[in-house]
């Protein structure tokens, strides 16, 4: 326990003592994730104390009070307080799969109308403000018709990845599924977007008042700058294994999709874990300051991804996203 990070401002280091304080050589994200901090230095010990300093890290935007401080969560969106953000529709590919069927929960949890495609419509669970056509992503017709049914969307949800042999994410990639799954599906999704939904028009037109929709893709911690904040094993594993090519495959469905035109969000999750959503750490598209080995649950992404929607805080950029 400790103070609120508003009260550190001004410090530059902090004393730490207990009775029962872990003797690791780093300690990362204290107060819930407000707090990074270097290594130990003045460490004195006792038969029952650990003591020691350690110098602050702490973000400019997490040192302003605010009149709910106590009471708000610092790493929760505006947009996850329920009723902060208008109702939008929301087209989620890949729907059917893992993360995009938590994507879907969320959106609907918060109020939103979700179009998503699907080979077999009847392996979703209706829902009134749940529109699934029977199609895939891999159709440009499939998807443009997504995208005017029941009305354009606000924005994009995409949550592909290839399908493997196994539920272990190093196994092989699964015949039907190409290795150049995202890269493909991603022109695919750009192609419809210009056809059936071209940019603002004139006021004389009949297309007047429509807005290019948002993009945020469900992307990969290891992808682009990411790659260097990832702990030397994962890396040495991702370059002799399967992941290998999907990574690549990210790599190059995010410069599609960076150098489209369309506001954008690239979300690089860390290894995915199954559990319930928790909190998530945002940080910087190169990941600096992740812990070793950074994991993020699924659930917690999908609440994200549609935070990322909502919000423009985070356009334009390709944060790591961990729990």
């Amino acid at each position: 326990s400790g103070p609120e990070p508003s009260a550190l401002a001004g410090r530059t280091s902090l004393r730490i003592k207990g009775a029962r304080v872990r003797r690791s050589r780093r300690v990362f994200q204290l107060f819930d994730g407000h707090l990074t901090v270097g290594a130990f230095s003045n460490i004195k010990e006792s038969s029952s104390t650990f003591a020691f300093t350690v110098p602050l890290l702490v973000p400019e935007h997490h040192l302003a009070p605010t009149p709910s401080a106590a009471t708000a969560n610092a790493h929760s969106s505006p947009s996850t307080q329920k009723g902060t953000c208008p109702k939008m529709h929301i087209f989620v590919s890949g729907g059917s799969g893992r993360n995009g069927r938590l994507v879907i929960q969320s959106a609907l949890d918060r109020g939103h109308s979700v179009t998503t495609l699907a080979r077999d419509p009847s392996s979703l669970t209706p829902h009134p403000r749940l529109t699934i056509l029977k199609g895939t992503p891999t159709s440009q017709a499939d998807v443009q018709a997504a995208l005017v049914t029941p009305g354009p969307p606000a924005a994009i949800i995409t949550t592909l990845n290839p399908r493997r042999t196994s539920e272990n994410p190093f196994s092989p990639l699964s015949p039907d599924s190409p290795p150049d799954l995202l890269t493909s599906t991603a022109r695919i999704l750009l192609a419809a977007i210009a056809d059936a939904l071209p940019p603002e028009s004139p006021p004389s037109t009949s297309s007047a008042g429509k807005k290019s929709p948002k993009i945020v893709a469900n992307s990969s911690m290891g992808v682009g700058e990411s790659w260097r904040a990832m702990s030397w094993p994962m890396r040495l594993v991702f370059r002799h294994s399967t992941m290998r090519i999907t990574l690549q495959d990210h790599d190059r469905m995010d410069a599609l999709v960076r150098n489209s035109g369309l506001p954008f969000v690239l979300a690089r999750p860390a290894r995915l874990l199954d559990g319930g959503a928790r909190d998530v750490h945002i940080l910087p598209d190169d990941g600096s300051g992740a812990v070793w080995n950074p994991t993020v649950t699924r659930a917690s992404v999908a609440r994200w991804l549609v935070d990322a929607a909502e919000s423009t805080e985070w356009d334009g950029k390709s944060p790591v996203i961990t729990n």
